[in-house]
């Protein structure tokens, strides 16, 4: 009986570790990469080979921009930049925009202009009034010929504002539009 029951607990031992021996694998429930579906189709795979090298080339260097198609180019005012119409690299052509600056320097040059204009339009007046007067016998010709003469003045000034207004490509904002100067690049 002792035997008996000694061979059922031996028994009962070598099923139990029977059992336990069992190989265990756990189910990886996190996944470390995935691609999604658009990706997977722009993927291409291929299996790995062991090939000779064909073609080998080693440089040494620095990489640098070809100084003869590039070209600096600054303001002619100067003022804060509002806007940048183009990037490093761009290839640009002659007359483009490339950036947009306001400029204290064009606002008083735009001040000038209506100054200028102010003035014409105040010469032209006196010299009309100047004239009537001295048709009426109350004033002199000279001061007609004064009047005359501020007018030249006036006019000379307005064209020499509207010369810089030209000269600087500037618009009747006090806004100023760099372009590209040259047609060599």
């Amino acid at each position: 009986m002792i035997r008996t029951n000694y061979i059922k607990l031996l028994t009962l031992f070598l099923f139990s570790l029977l059992l336990s021996c069992k190989s265990h694998h756990p189910e990886e429930d996190a996944i470390a990469f995935s691609i999604s579906d658009t990706m997977m189709e722009r993927c291409e795979f291929t299996n790995a080979t062991i090939q000779d090298v064909k073609n080998e080339l080693k440089l040494f260097g620095k990489i640098a921009a070809d100084n003869s198609k590039q070209a600096s180019i600054y303001p002619i005012m100067s003022g804060n930049v509002l806007e940048i119409h183009v990037e490093l690299g761009d290839y640009v052509k002659q007359g483009q925009r490339l950036a947009t600056l306001r400029s204290s320097e064009v606002a008083d040059f735009q001040r000038q202009l209506l100054d200028a204009k102010a003035d014409m339009a105040l010469a032209e007046k006196n010299v009309q009034v100047g004239k009537e007067l001295y048709a009426g016998k109350i004033n002199s010709e000279r001061d007609v010929i004064a009047a005359e003469k501020e007018l030249l003045k006036a006019k000379a000034e307005l064209e020499r504002i509207e010369e810089v207004y030209r000269i600087y490509g500037l618009q009747k904002a006090p806004y100023m539009i760099s372009r590209h100067p040259s047609a060599d690049l």
